[in-house]
């Protein structure tokens, strides 16, 4: 992702990533082109606290984070209201 740009190998793996890079769509919008410079600092701060630059990098925890909790609420059954009624 680059700016408004998702590249992917297929329509399927562009569907299966949608939600995790519109987050990066948005970084973006936010940071403009420092993102490109924040990004790689990003990585480089968790690597350097013993992480690693891609998956302790906050941009990407932001975007899983967002991606996780649309897959539990399209899972989550829905709630009866137990107060009405009986």
């Amino acid at each position: 992702t680059l700016g408004h740009v998702v590249v992917g190998l297929s329509q399927e793996a562009l569907d299966a990533t949608r939600i995790h890079e519109r987050v990066h769509v948005r970084q973006f919008e936010r940071w403009g082109v420092l993102l490109l410079v924040l990004y790689p600092l990003a990585g480089l701060y968790a690597w350097l606290r013993g992480g690693c630059p891609y998956r302790d990098n906050v941009f990407e925890q932001e975007a899983r984070l967002a991606e996780s909790a649309t897959v539990c609420a399209v899972k989550k059954p829905p709630q009866h209201d137990q107060s009405m009624g009986r």
